[in-house]
């Protein structure tokens, strides 16, 4: 019986590891969302036809890059539901990528960056107290 329960909890363990993993690529996923669209927006302009300039497309991609990586950490660690933080994510994402390609509105396409802040500057003591307490083990 001994044998069983230590093949239960290394299945239970498998079984973590691969939706933490597949939460891993749902993420990656909406990561790349906005630095896909930008260089498909910049390739075929409305008019300009399919031309690719690799440094018209430097700086939008470079500003969706640093966007992105700062939402995928701070969503991350809010202390929201998995399914919540996908949601968010992906509309936080559309948002940017919207004023940032279509409008070129860019001071509103970094509004969702400081909604993200103030929900984690009132989040951040739970959320110290959750990393502690992971680190310790509890």
């Amino acid at each position: 019986m001994d044998a069983l329960e230590k093949l239960a909890e290394r299945n239970r363990a498998h079984s973590k590891h691969i939706a933490k993993e597949s939460r891993s690529i749902v993420f990656t996923a909406i990561y790349l969302m906005p630095v896909l669209i930008t260089y498909f927006y910049n390739a075929y302009s409305p008019g300009e036809g399919f031309e690719v300039n690799p440094l018209n497309s430097l700086i939008p991609t470079g500003g969706a890059f640093i966007l992105s990586l700062i939402l995928h950490v701070l969503v991350g660690l809010l202390l929201f539901t998995h399914k919540l933080k996908v949601v968010g994510f992906f509309t936080m994402q559309l948002w940017f990528t919207y004023f940032w390609n279509s409008n070129q509105d860019f001071i509103f396409s970094f509004i969702p960056l400081l909604f993200t802040f103030i929900i984690f500057t009132f989040q951040f003591p739970q959320i110290k107290v959750k990393l502690l307490n992971d680190k310790n083990g509890i």
